[in-house]
């Protein structure tokens, strides 16, 4: 099986893509704060995830979910 590798421009061009005039999700921060800061942000959150995937371990928060019941 390959190895997935996740460059720092598939991370900038996701950030990029992210709709900025959405609320903010568990970690409470703003779409559009990831959107500008993404520059700076792409290489950890590239080596965060890369390692993550060499490990195959995912870090315990990111299994976390909040889910909310819509009658």
């Amino acid at each position: 099986m390959d190895v997935l590798v996740i460059s720092t421009d598939s991370i900038k061009q996701k950030l990029a893509k992210l709709k900025t005039d959405k609320s903010p999700g568990l970690d409470h921060l703003l779409p559009r704060v990831l959107s500008e800061i993404s520059e700076v942000t792409a290489y950890p959150l590239c080596l965060i995830y890369n390692k993550s995937l060499l490990m195959v371990i995912l870090p315990s928060e990111w299994k976390l979910a909040e889910a909310t019941a819509v009658y």
